[in-house]
């Protein structure tokens, strides 16, 4: 029997393209910065499996950049869901969700829109 990871409602606001594609990694983890550099050599080793060697970097940078700001920016009483996702043309989708304070919130969107 094949294991079926538990099923979770997606985030809301999540994106039609992400609802339209196949977890390969799923994993919630603690808002803590020490968990980053562990959680992408996993992702990077895992991925190699599926994927070239140069594409599984990118996926690691990519990772380590998402929950770096999730960590920076989210609340540190939540978790951080992660999931690596392969929609039916092949595309990779990387998706965090993390829960944020509003005071969090307001200094992440003053970074994106300088």
């Amino acid at each position: 029997m094949a294991f079926q990871p538990p099923q979770r409602e997606p985030p809301r606001g999540t994106a039609p393209k992400v609802l339209d594609s196949t977890p390969v990694i799923s994993v919630l983890v603690p808002t803590e910065v020490s968990v980053i550099d562990e959680l992408r050599a996993f992702v990077v080793a895992y991925t190699q499996q599926r994927f070239s060697k140069q594409f599984s970097e990118r996926i690691g940078v990519t990772t380590h950049e998402l929950l770096e700001n999730a960590s920076k920016f989210g609340s540190i009483t939540s978790e951080i869901s992660f999931e690596v996702r392969q929609d039916r043309s092949g595309n990779v989708l990387i998706v965090v969700g993390n829960r944020a304070v509003e005071s969090r919130r307001r200094l992440l969107l003053e970074r994106v829109e300088y």
